[in-house]
This record gives C-alpha cells, structure tokens and sequence, in this order.
C-alpha cells in the first residue's frame, strides 16, 4: 500500500474472492475494512487504520470530474485564475495576474444530475441541470407578453422590453421623452434633461427657425406651407426639394399673403365656369381700404367650377382637374376629389407631407397622381420611427450658389429614412444602398434609394431626364440651349435620373441664374 494514501472513494468488494483483509477503505458514504487478493488497481486509497480512513476522509473528497465523487455528488471546482485581458506572447507590456490555479475540485451533493431532475413544472422556464445544480432561466415573453392594452405594440408586466404604462399608448419604451410629468420612454426617469425637445437655443435651429419651448419654429409670416400661416392667408414663395430630386437652390421658407378671392354668395356672383365655395367664412369686403366698414359679415370664395380648370392648380385642396376631349375635340376639366392616398400637390399631403411623384401614364388626357411621403426631422436614431435612422446631410441658404457667393454658414439637418439590409427590405422600384468599408460591409442599415434604371431623356425640348418618355407643353427657356452640354444618367442623388453636372453645364446655367 502507498505511504501516503489519499481519500477517494472506493467500490467495496472489487478486489477479489480472497478473505485476506486489504484495509480501510472509503465507500463513498463511510470507511469499511476491505477484504480481498491484492488492492490493485486502488493500492493508493487503502488505509491502515479506521482511524487514519476517517481522518482523511472526514471532509469532502478531493476530485478532478464527476467520476472521481461518490454516487449523488458532483466534482466543484472553485477559485481559478482571474481573466488575463491581453496575450503575453504579443509584446512584453502585458502583464497577467499572477496566481496558481486550484489543483482539484472537491465533491459535493448533487442538486442534479440530469436536466430531469430540475423540471420545475413551469413552461416559461428553460430549466437545465448545470455542476450538479439547477438553472431555471426564464422565457422571454412567454405566458406574459400576450396582452397589449393599449395596442401601442408594446407588452407590460415582466416582458422586456417593458411598458411601463399598458394603458396610454403614448408610453412605450421607443416613446420620445416630453416635459409632462411622466416617464414617456420607461427609462426609470421622469422629464430627463432636454425632455426630448428638438432645440435648447436658436443656435440649435436652421437660420431661418428659432426654438420655441423645445421646437424650432418659423418667425411669424414666415412659411412652407399654406398650413404655416393664419386663415385668410396662403404661401408664396417656399421653395422645398422632394426626396431624390436634384435640385438648384436649397430649401428655402416663403411668405404668408394675403389671399385674393372674389367674394360671393352665390354661383350667381363669380365669373362663368366657376362657383362659389362656402365652406368656410370669409371677409365680403377683401379689397377694402383699412378703415373703412364692410357691411356684409360673411362670404365665400370663387373657385373653378365643374367645368372650370384647366390645370390641378385651378382646384381647391383635396381635389384635381379631371380632364377629358368633348364632342367637339375640345379639352375641358372639371375638379373631382382626389382618390384615396392620393395627391397633386404638398398641401393634399398635410402639414409635413410631400407630394411624391413617379412615371406618369403616357396617355393623354390621363391624370398624374403622386403619393404622399413624410419627412421626419431627427437629430438621432431614437428620434425615428422603428425601423428607420436619422440621416445627416447638409444644408445651405440659397445665397451660397449665388455669384458671388454670400458667406452665411450651412448646416447640418437630419431627417428620418427607411433602413435596409437587402433589397427584400425596401419597396418597389427602390434598392437597399449597402456601403463598403474598404473590402466589407459597413454596419448597417443602409437608406433604400430608387434602383438604378435607364434614364431617358424626352420632353418637346429634350428639358426632362427620367425613367419614362415625358410629354411635355412645347414651349422654350434660354437656359434649354445648356442641354448641350450635359447628358443623361443615373447622376442624381442616390443613383436616380438627372443631368450630369458638367463644368460647361453648370457655367452656362449660371448665365440665367440657375
């Protein structure tokens, strides 16, 4: 038998049929007296005395795996050496703890041994047995996230992430942050610094804005939309690029006017082909000089009647000049509503909307409807919807393309766009723009842009480039004879249809002011 024999479990009679007594040996649970031939393969676990067996065995028993443990234990291993964060090998600046790793575990009671064992007869538990203890990890969502009170798409009670209010669905954790009194993005914190306001100082606005209580707000008679400004008057003036347009000049507010109506009563007092529209209440007297009294109290406007535009611009809001070719070849128009999700114009859309336009039928006289698109300001990702991101671009007051240029600064303006990984996310007719960082993919997501396709340029003077033939009014513009030294192609932005930004092109635009 070895000198020094170590405690480790032992099975009893396994050593032969002999009666010849071996020694003392741990079972696993106590010291027995072993008999036996010869103590191979144990020799070094065999102990002379009771007394020597129980001494070394007295506490729990040294191990290296499960194998070396009794029956219903399991072997712990405990301490270690703490996390190196750096590789030696690579240079002599790293330096390790220094530490000497445990030689063996110790064998304890099992709480488990099997995943079996720990099935706590919960189904949204993912129970697993794990060194002999049990892991009950829960299931996120499951048998909580099934009711959303207040159909914001947002789940309460444990579910995560949680909606700290169910029952406002103005609360939900992608909420924006509001000086109200509540904890609108169930961040823990109530009315957090800014509270979300889009602006702290002017200096946070475009030039043409200042901050009004967190919003950056136009100066009063300043517009983009009819919508910007008081009843009784209209824009005049804005100039807005759409999405994807190129455009000459940026973006720039207009002026609050005046509207300039005839007064009306009845059809009886407009002008043949059109009606008098009292849909809302207006001055009699609109051209009256100040001060003196108007006794009429309440009028209505002139507009095209159903047999009176020509255009969609001869239509009030809301509805299009239907035109068709009478019994006499002639083109007359009526103003019909517009079809649903429809429009002809930015104010069909409402305050933020943009009227969108496509390819246009190529029939004639068939009507060309857009479809309107919202464009959200953000400063961040979390000022978007889900889905979408904040992209930066730049922009500069009009004056910058001026000859000479003035020297007022631009800035930086962001806006909410669709994010994308491939294609399959974007809708139709547009692509998901993956940018490379040097050999791989950026992280992403990326912006859908309009796929690139065949440009085509049409129009009675050659004046469009687009994706489809485009017929045109045939009338000329001097700035027309620069279309000689351009051409057309995927040169707008984000690959779309424009003319390509030539240095002869670009000079002889800036002769007529473009």
């Amino acid at each position: 038998m070895a000198d020094e024999p170590a405690c480790r479990p032992v099975k009893p009679e396994t050593h032969g049929p002999c009666e010849m007594e071996l020694g003392w040996i741990f079972d696993g649970v106590a010291c027995v007296l072993e008999s036996g031939c010869s103590c191979e393969p144990d020799c070094g676990a065999f102990f002379h005395t009771l007394e020597d067996c129980e001494a070394a065995c007295a506490g729990p028993l040294p191990c290296h795996d499960d194998a070396d443990c009794p029956p219903g234990q399991v072997c712990i291993w405990s301490g270690g050496c703490p996390p190196c964060d750096c590789d030696p090998a690579a240079g002599s600046d790293c330096v390790c703890p220094a530490c000497m790793p445990p030689e063996h575990g110790f064998c304890v009671p099992a709480g488990c041994a099997s995943d079996q064992d720990c099935d706590d007869g919960d189904e949204c538990t993912l129970d697993r047995c794990v060194n002999g203890a049990c892991e009950h990890e829960p299931l996120p969502g499951c048998g909580w996230c099934t009711e959303d009170n207040d159909g914001d798409g947002y789940f309460g009670g444990f579910c995560y992430p949680n909606d700290c209010d169910d029952f406002d669905a103005a609360i939900h954790p992608d909420a924006k942050e509001v000086c109200d009194g509540l904890d609108n993005d169930c961040d823990g914190e109530v009315d957090e610094d800014g509270c979300g306001a889009e602006c702290k100082t002017d200096q946070d606005c475009a030039p043409y804005e200042f901050c009004d209580d967190g919003r950056c707000r136009l100066p009063p008679g300043l517009c983009w939309s009819d919508a910007d400004c008081p009843k009784g008057e209209h824009c005049e003036g804005a100039i807005i690029c759409p999405p994807g347009a190129y455009c000459f000049v940026a973006d720039q507010p207009g002026k609050c006017v005046a509207d300039s109506y005839i007064a009306c009563t009845s059809d009886g007092d407009c002008p043949a082909g059109q009606v008098c529209d009292t849909s809302e209440c207006l001055s009699c007297c609109p051209d009256l000089p100040p001060g003196e009294a108007c006794i009429a109290m309440c009028c209505g406007r002139c507009v095209p009647g159903p047999a009176g535009c020509q255009s969609d611009d001869d239509c009030p809001v809301g509805q299009y000049c239907a035109q068709k070719l009478d019994s006499g070849r002639n083109l007359v128009g009526s103003c019909a509503p517009l079809p649903e999700d429809k429009c002809v114009r930015d104010e069909d859309c409402g305050e933020g909307g943009i009227c969108e336009f496509g390819p246009c039928p190529l029939c004639f006289p068939c009507p060309c409807f857009g479809t309107c698109e919202y464009q959200l300001k953000c400063k961040a990702d979390s000022d978007c919807p889900k889905g979408w991101f904040c992209k930066m671009e730049t922009v500069c007051p009009p004056c910058v393309d001026e000859n000479p240029p003035c020297e007022m600064p631009c800035w930086e303006e962001g806006r909410c766009v669709e994010g994308c990984y491939t294609d399959a996310d974007c809708p139709d007719g547009f692509q998901c723009n993956v940018l490379k960082c040097g050999d791989a993919k950026c992280l992403g997501p990326y912006e859908c842009v309009p796929a690139q396709t065949e440009c085509i340029q049409s129009g009675c003077s050659g004046e469009v480039c687009s994706t489809e033939v485009q017929v045109t009014p045939c009338y000329y513009l001097q700035w027309f004879e620069c279309l000689a030294y351009t051409r057309c192609g995927n040169f707008g932005p984000d690959g779309s249809c424009a003319f390509e930004q030539t240095p002869d092109f670009v000079k002889c635009l800036s002769k007529y002011g473009l």
